[in-house]
């Protein structure tokens, strides 16, 4: 049988994992984990598993965002790395690094090219500007000295223009590898794994071995 989630809060902010979930197989395998508790969060957006300082004494909890309540692919992709806590499995983890990415010459060109804008920027409004945040308090000063419309008001905001453009890019391409980066980590593409065979038939599993579906999600490219 599939494990199914039986409800959402079970009248509790934070109900036990077999609270709301019907998974026997899961709890005969690990017991304590019946004890797991489930935090159903209004201010997350996605889910995760935050796991005890020390697995001895503690279990962790799950915490769920308001889009993944009620999903039983996030409960079980949450759920495996709590097993991978028990177990000292690789762990999964946040999509933070951005590590391969200041190889990209793509990269390299859009950091280039805010360096100089940004000095092209300075040498219009002046030094004394290096190194603050406020590039608008920069133009009105600017302004003050040339005047309204002059041609180096204009460049000066066709610049500052430049300069948010580029910095968007750069946080667009970071995001990107980011991700790119979490679908590599070990744990979490176990998790995705389990998601992804929740709904297969035990003849279904014994046909197809975990490794095979792992190798179908990379080509697919659900990890990498």
């Amino acid at each position: 049988p599939h494990p199914f989630l039986v409800g959402t809060k079970a009248g509790k902010a934070r109900p036990r994992l077999d609270q709301v979930l019907d998974y026997p197989e899961f709890f005969d395998a690990y017991p304590s984990l019946r004890r797991l508790r489930v935090v159903y969060s209004d201010r997350l957006e996605g889910a995760h598993y935050q796991p005890p300082q020390d697995i001895r004494r503690g279990l962790g909890h799950i915490e769920i965002g308001p889009r993944f309540q009620g999903k039983i692919g996030t409960m079980l992709h949450e759920l495996q790395h709590v097993v991978q806590e028990v177990e000292d499995f690789a762990k999964g983890g946040p999509p933070q690094s951005i590590e391969g990415l200041k190889e990209n010459p793509e990269y390299k060109d859009v950091q280039k090219k805010i360096r100089e804008k940004k000095k092209e920027w300075l040498d219009l409004v002046g030094k004394k500007w290096a190194g603050r945040d406020s590039r608008y308090n920069a133009l009105i000063d600017l302004t003050n000295r040339v005047g309204e419309f002059t041609e180096p008001h204009m460049k000066a905001q066709q610049l500052e223009s430049d300069i948010e453009n580029l910095i968007w890019t750069q946080g667009q391409m970071q995001r990107r590898q980011k991700y790119t980066n979490y679908l590599k980590i070990a744990g979490e593409a176990e998790s995705r794994m389990v998601e992804r065979r929740q709904n297969m038939t035990a003849e279904e599993r014994e046909a197809e071995p975990p490794w095979v579906t792992m190798q179908k999600m990379f080509e697919q490219g659900w990890i990498r």
